[in-house]
């Protein structure tokens, strides 16, 4: 049976690490927030056992190789990645680039850029999630599908306003201002969807 934060059959168990960003680059909610929407995503999918992020989280850092990565959290796949910024005014976009990795060799098995355009942020990590049970051939039910392709709101301040509202309540503890801030952050996600 399948252990407490872990989805899916045992034998196709990927760990999605915490992605890496230039330092200052990308705000801690919206990578953290993207990475989270995609874990939940691929979680949801019954061919796929995920590993849940407290214990990829140990991983943020890391200077390990997949190999050793892959044998402590017994996962035979790694999804890691980068986020950052190009481009200036109107033409800066958000660029994600996922990268999966068989944990045992190492290799990869699928990569893509995404340059993000307006507008589509709330929609990528179903887009890189999709990717990722594309790569590893993972079978899924209509509804499956369905769930992996909707967004989870078409309004993109909506979308960041609710990445930095988990943010702070995921790392507030019981401090009631920290606690209001996200929840402040959280109602004005629901006022702008």
């Amino acid at each position: 049976a399948a252990g407490p934060g872990v989805a899916g059959k045992p034998g196709n168990r990927l760990a999605v690490l915490p992605f890496r960003a230039d330092a200052g680059a990308v705000d801690a909610s919206l990578l953290n927030g993207v990475v989270d929407d995609i874990r939940g995503k691929l979680f949801g999918l019954s061919g796929l056992t995920v590993i849940g992020s407290g214990t990829a989280e140990e991983y943020r850092n890391t200077t390990k190789s997949p190999a050793e990565v892959g044998r402590e959290l017994a996962a035979d796949y790694l999804l890691a990645g980068e986020m950052h910024w190009v481009g200036d005014g109107a033409a800066r976009r958000l660029v994600v680039s996922p990268k999966l990795q068989d944990a045992r060799s190492g290799a990869v098995l699928w990569r893509e850029d995404v340059a993000i355009e307006d507008g589509a942020l709330p929609g990528v990590a179903s887009a890189l999630a999709g990717g990722v049970a594309r790569a590893l051939s993972v079978a899924f039910s209509v509804e499956e599908q369905q769930s992996l392709e909707t967004w989870p709101t078409k309004n993109e301040e909506a979308y960041r306003a609710a990445l930095r509202g988990r943010q702070v309540m995921s790392a507030s503890g019981t401090d009631p201002a920290v606690l209001r801030a996200g929840i402040g952050e959280l109602e004005q996600a629901v006022a702008l969807d």
